[in-house]
């Protein structure tokens, strides 16, 4: 079945038509309509007539009317003709047409109308049978192969008519149609094979066909062109040409497909030279490539020696055709100093400078006595000498010595020289880096000129005219260190020991404790001594003092005054024995007493400064105003800073140093105050005490205390009474944990717990104090307890004092009772921790606890009464129910603070929290949540609600959402939207003003 339409605006013709094959031919059958089209509506007769033509042969018509509805068609006219097969198929016309109609449509005249068409025949016959290919078949060819013939068994046609045509596949690509049409009776055809390459697969496949089909593909086998498969380098170790002028390469492997004998071959690159392989025989496994040391040597040039990519190994297998594989290459080191040939060498260098005369004598020491400050150290070397080094190499040195700057030269000198073992050295390198060094150690020796100490010239009653003089010597020895670390003989002593009595007087020689004759009497000499050693015999160590006139009662010289004792040199005033002197001593310079003390009398004695020579009555003043107080008129400073505490307690002001017995005490310091004293030391068992002790038992001598605060060597701190006048509550249960209380007193010291403000109603309610007490805290009740229950503002409890019992009754005469306080006193001296509970319609203000990992509750609500194990031992710090200001709150990376002045912050007024800001969301990973899947940010403890609160807040346009505040700190937005909920979109606006209750 098969459609033919015509064209033109309103109205068209339209063949269908059918062919029904038969024997010898075939039967083509058409029907002519005209359809209304373009939403035309019109009815119409065709009075010109029409016509339908097949092949040729026409029938015509007139009259018809067509269709009223719009797109409607009827049928003009049916024909149909036989067409007998003439031994070819090919294809028929089928047209028609009907004449003007005279009618106008839009404006549109209806003229004539057509419609035609070409029509394939069918085939009468049959595709020829498949033809078989018998060659190529399965086979490896050489790689030179340029062609391919493939053939094949003739085909049968039903009219021994057809074609033949090749396609071929490459590799195992896709089929090409390589051959044209091969004429009927063909029965092989020749590929010519293009861009060949080692290892390509081809195969062929052939197809018959006949002017009715094709009888499908029939396939060869794979001819494969051989392919030669390169081998592998084995390890290519260091190279040194000069040891070896020729290169063998070890090989392995390598193939090629026809299994056919090869060789394996190699070439040898040096930097851009190449040495090329002989010939060698078949299946070889290893190559020797011959060089030149002379070429290797250029290739390096002269600022290397040794390189690790220049020199390449390249391999292939090659088999009788001369065909190669491809290429691998591997590179190797060449180093010409393998064996140490190239490295260049280098003498040995000279020292000179050190000392050449010892006693005024010449010594041959220059090159290993060298004295600090005195020698210098100079070094000469011999030049180095190149080896396998081509023509232009340089070389270069450097002279080291320890703790100088080197010297990059062939020589040097080293001056100012410090003591200590010096190490020479001497470094020749090449252009190419190769080194070679020389070194010696030699000893710089401390010098200095001879020493004179104590030093005094004593006058001998007998004979009055002589002295005997002493002194002590010292020198740098100095030693031969011939190797610069073994000391060797002491080369140095004193040499010259002169003294003279005057500078009138010449030198003599002298020895201590010999004497010096030929003096006065009556007059006091400057004796002066010099000594030389025998490094640097002109140059001397001097010293003097005086030899004082023999002893009088009373000595006037030009030194000073004696009494009963001639007067030295070093003293203005000397007095042998006891001086008394019965008013003042002024001292302009130092005062220095040899004695064991010094000792003042007088009714209130002191001992006066005058800082930067001031003339008032003193500056600073250290007097004994009584007789059991030494006061200072200013504040003592010291500065004892140090790096720690282990090295900066012996620098502390005060320090005591006495440790203490189990029962002895240790005051440092005490403060007096109108009823008695603040006193402040160590006590037994390493305790650190602050006791407060009253006038009253001070003056009777009791040693009792008002009040102590002891802090302990593991951290602990004891304090008699802690107030807290905020509220502390948590649920029905009240905790507070108690330092440890003072040592078994009955009247005295204790612990006080002030609550604050307690409501409640007239009734009697129960309250629980429970106090756990004992070394470690060990849990148990405690009768030796003592619990005082005090009111304020008049209201007393119905049992006060102490009890044995733990419930404890109050009576309320009011709604509120002010200031409760509990004292607890532990009579065994143990430490305690208290324990409060009060029925729930008791209400009191609200709290929070620090603790060090943030803010957190202090105990889980109990409705019960306490047991062991509620406790949580962490200390705490208590916060009232004032007003906190404006604190704001971190909001995290999700959003920021819509605009300024518009922070996120909440406010606590008593109980009432107060939370504001807006916000602008800044991330699109938020979803649209229907409830509570996403945590915005947290506020901090104390500003969180007792229960969960849900708030209506504002978003952008006329979105509205819900802000969720959890009781445990964190923050909601849900329901996003005006009807339903929308993913919060970014720069998205939200503003809340809320506020709840606290507990």
């Amino acid at each position: 079945m098969g459609t033919i339409n015509g064209s033109g605006p309103y109205l068209r013709c339209r063949i269908e038509y059918s062919i029904t094959a038969g024997t010898g031919g075939a039967t083509v059958s058409a029907t002519l309509y005209a359809q209304n089209q373009d939403n035309a509506y019109f009815q119409a007769h065709l009075y010109e007539g029409y016509s339908l033509t097949i092949d040729g042969s026409t029938k015509s018509g007139s009259g018809g009317a067509l269709s009223g509805s719009t797109n409607g068609s009827v049928a003009l006219l049916s024909h149909s003709k036989w067409i007998a097969y003439t031994g070819t198929h090919g294809n028929i016309a089928i047209s028609s047409h009907f004449g003007p109609l005279g009618a106008s449509i839009n404006g549109t005249y209806i003229g004539e109308r057509n419609a035609s068409g070409s029509v394939a025949m069918p085939k009468v016959g049959s595709a020829p049978t498949k033809s078989t290919l018998t060659a190529p078949t399965t086979a490896t060819v050489a790689e030179n192969t340029k062609s391919i013939t493939v053939k094949w068994n003739s085909g049968s046609s039903y009219n021994g008519k057809g074609m033949y045509r090749v396609d071929v596949s490459i590799n195992g690509g896709a089929w090409q149609f390589v051959s044209g049409d091969l004429a009927w009776g063909t029965t092989q055809w020749t590929y010519n094979i293009s861009n060949a390459s080692q290892g390509n697969t081809y195969r062929f496949r052939i197809d018959t066909g006949n002017d009715v089909g094709w009888s499908g593909h029939t396939e060869s086998g794979t001819v494969t062109l051989n392919k030669l498969n390169p081998p592998s380098i084995g390890t290519l170790n260091t190279w040194n040409p000069f040891v070896n002028t020729s290169v063998s390469i070890p090989l392995s492997g390598g193939s090629q497909t026809t299994n056919e004998a090869f060789m394996r071959r190699c070439d040898i690159y040096v930097g851009n030279k190449i040495f090329y392989c002989g010939k060698p025989s078949n299946g070889n496994t290893s190559i020797s490539v011959a060089t030149t040391t002379a070429d290797c040597l250029a290739q390096l040039g002269k600022t290397r020696y040794a390189a690790s990519n220049l020199c390449k190994a390249v391999a292939w297998t090659e088999n009788a055709r001369g065909a190669r594989s491809t290429y691998v290459e591997k590179y190797f080191p060449i180093n010409i100093n393998t064996d140490g040939g190239a490295t260049p060498t280098l003498g040995a260098f000279t020292l000179s400078g050190g000392v050449t005369s010892i006693g005024g004598s010449s010594v041959a020491y220059g090159s290993h006595v060298f004295l600090a400050g005195r020698n210098n150290i100079v070094v000469s070397s011999p030049a180095a000498s190149l080896r396998r080094a081509p023509s232009g190499t340089t070389v270069s040195y450097k002279i080291e010595c320890t703790s100088k700057n080197a010297i990059n030269a062939q020589s040097g000198t080293f001056t100012s020289l410090a003591s200590g073992q010096k190490t020479i050295k001497v470094t020749a390198t090449d252009s190419r880096g190769l080194s070679a060094s020389q070194t010696k150690t030699v000893m710089v020796q401390n010098y200095a000129l001879p020493s004179i100490t104590k030093f005094t010239v004593t006058r001998l009653s007998s004979p009055e005219t002589s002295a005997q003089v002493t002194y002590t010597l010292s020198y740098s020895p100095i030693y031969k260190y011939t190797d610069g670390v073994t000391a060797g003989d002491q080369l140095n002593a004193i040499y010259t020991q002169q003294i003279r009595k005057d500078t009138s007087t010449a030198w003599a020689n002298i020895a201590s404790g010999n004497s010096i004759t030929g003096l006065n009497a009556d007059t006091v000499y400057n004796v002066e001594l010099r000594v030389s050693d025998k490094m640097f015999t002109g140059e001397y160590s001097t010293a003097s003092t005086n030899a004082p006139t023999i002893t009088t009662t009373l000595a006037l010289r030009k030194h000073g005054v004696g009494v009963r004792c001639a007067p030295q040199s070093s003293y203005a005033f000397e007095v042998k024995g006891d001086a008394n002197f019965n008013n003042s001593i002024r001292v302009g310079g130092s005062l220095t007493v040899a004695g064991n003390g010094v000792e003042l009398y007088h009714s209130a004695p002191y001992i006066d400064f005058h800082y930067g020579y001031s003339t008032a009555d003193y500056t600073h003043r250290i007097i004994a105003d009584s007789s059991t107080h030494l006061r200072f008129s200013t504040p003592i400073k010291y500065k004892g800073s140090a790096g720690s505490w282990y090295t900066g307690r012996d620098n502390a002001f005060i320090r005591t140093v006495d440790t203490p017995a189990t029962t002895e005490y240790v005051p440092i310091l005490s403060s007096k105050s109108n009823t008695g004293s603040w006193d402040l030391g160590t006590y037994q068992n390493d305790y650190f005490y602050l006791t407060h002790i009253s006038d009253a038992n001070y003056n009777s001598g009791t040693n009792a205390v008002a009040a102590q605060y002891h802090f302990r060597p593991d951290g602990e701190f004891f304090t008699p009474w802690i107030t807290s006048t905020h509220y502390v509550r948590v649920g029905n249960y009240w905790k507070y944990y108690a330092f440890p209380i003072n040592n078994g007193n009955t009247t005295n010291g204790g612990m006080w717990i002030t609550l604050g403000e307690l409501g409640g109603t007239t009734d009697s309610q129960n309250t629980y104090i429970k106090v756990i007490t004992g070394n470690g805290y060990n849990a148990r009740w405690d009768q030796n307890t003592i619990i005082n229950i005090h009111i304020k503002d008049a209201y007393q409890a119905s049992n006060s004092g102490r009890v044995n019992a733990f419930g404890v009754t109050w009576t309320f005469e009011g709604a509120y009772l002010h200031g409760v306080q509990v004292k607890v006193r532990n009579k065994d001296g143990n430490r305690c921790r208290v324990y409060i509970y009060l029925p729930s319609n008791y209400r009191a203000g609200s709290y929070t606890v620090e603790t060090c990992g943030g803010w957190t509750n202090i105990l889980a609500e109990n409705t019960g009464a306490p047991t062991d194990s509620t406790y949580v031992d962490q200390p705490v710090r208590f916060m009232g129910g004032g007003d906190t200001g404006w604190v704001n709150v971190n909001v995290g990376t999700d959003v920021q603070t819509y605009e300024s002045g518009a922070d996120v912050q909440v406010r606590r007024v008593g109980s009432l929290v107060y939370f504001s800001g807006q916000l602008r969301k800044i991330t699109g990973n938020q979803p649209a949540t229907l409830d509570r899947t996403y945590v915005l940010f947290n506020i901090p403890a104390g500003y969180r609600p007792r229960r969960d609160c849900n708030f209506v807040i504002q978003g952008s346009t006329m979105n509205r959402a819900t802000l969720r505040v959890n009781a445990n700190g964190n923050v909601y937005i849900c329901r996003y939207g005006t009807n339903q909920s929308y993913e919060i979109a970014v720069n998205t606006w939200l503003a809340f003003d809320v506020c709840w209750f606290v507990d």
